[in-house]
């Protein structure tokens, strides 16, 4: 699980091993890692290993994958989490900037999707619940990767962030397809707005006190979502919440005919 030391991350941390699952957690804070880690092994009797990780860096998905074999640690779900937005225009920041966002949420994401393809394609999901993860990716993506905007539009803040996230759906579905056949199975979870460090770390955005709380969702309720897509391994992208599903509908719906 990547950025697991919070947020989604952290939730999903805290199911699995509800079902008896072992955990890696990739993070750069290495103390509040530490932490998670201690708890969840102590609490359901698991194995837990935290892997030190900056993934704006173009070395780190092959340093990550060469230290897990260097360990035996055999990957059976990869959970692709890290992500961050710079809420800015886009041509206020320097390249430098973007460069490191799009390494963490495209690039890195990519890669280690491709590192661990060959491993996972070799894993055929067990029949138990215990086991039904084997052989899978969930690539967190957002419903800002579902909504294209209109030829209108004029919004010059997270051009990045929504173009990386539809290229993650895209990628992901688009695997899925290619390797179905093979016993893989990649998610899409495209969550909508959700508590999190991430919204409160947005400068200026004051999301959290603008906008109405029926809109939110908890990480809990982002990751239970997912988890019982995973189980199924039908659905490739998922979308949490019925307000998010009905927000992508309206928004296509509208903007329908734009060029």
């Amino acid at each position: 699980i990547t950025r697991a030391s919070s947020g989604r991350g952290q939730a999903v941390a805290g199911q699995l091993p509800q079902h008896g699952i072992n955990l890696v957690l990739v993070a750069r804070r290495e103390r509040r890692l530490q932490q998670l880690a201690t708890k969840l092994a102590k609490k359901f009797n698991i194995q837990t290993h935290i892997m030190l990780y900056d993934l704006s860096s173009p070395q780190a998905p092959q340093q990550l994958f060469a230290e897990l074999q260097q360990h035996s640690l055999n990957i059976d779900l990869l959970i692709n989490n890290a992500g961050y937005v710079d809420y800015h225009a886009f041509t206020s920041l320097p390249w430098e900037k973007h460069a490191a966002l799009m390494q963490t949420m495209l690039n890195g994401v990519t890669e280690l999707c491709y590192l661990y393809c060959h491993t996972l394609l070799k894993q055929q999901p067990a029949t138990n619940s215990r086991q039904k993860t084997r052989g899978a990716i969930i690539n967190t993506s957002s419903v800002a990767g579902l909504i294209n905007q209109s030829s209108k539009s004029r919004e010059k803040k997270m051009l990045l962030y929504g173009s990386i996230k539809s290229f993650v759906v895209s990628f992901s579905t688009r695997l899925q397809q290619a390797y179905r056949a093979n016993g893989l199975y990649c998610q899409a979870l495209c969550p909508g707005l959700t508590y999190s460090e991430f919204h409160r770390k947005i400068e200026h955005g004051q999301l959290q006190e603008k906008l109405p709380k029926f809109i939110w969702q908890t990480a809990d309720d982002v990751v239970i979502k997912s988890l019982c897509a995973l189980a199924k391994r039908r659905k490739c992208v998922v979308i949490t919440g019925r307000i998010n599903i009905l927000f992508v509908l309206l928004y296509r719906l509208i903007h329908l005919f734009d060029l």
